[in-house]
């Protein structure tokens, strides 16, 4: 049980991270336009 509440935790923490990345590229793209 204790492994799969860590690959679920650390998949959450890799869904923040793509999030955080799409955000981070919207802004440069508004940025540059």
């Amino acid at each position: 049980q204790a492994a799969i509440d860590i690959v679920e935790f650390e998949s959450a923490d890799i869904q923040k991270l793509l999030t955080k990345k799409e955000q981070i590229s919207e802004r440069l793209t508004q940025l540059m336009a």
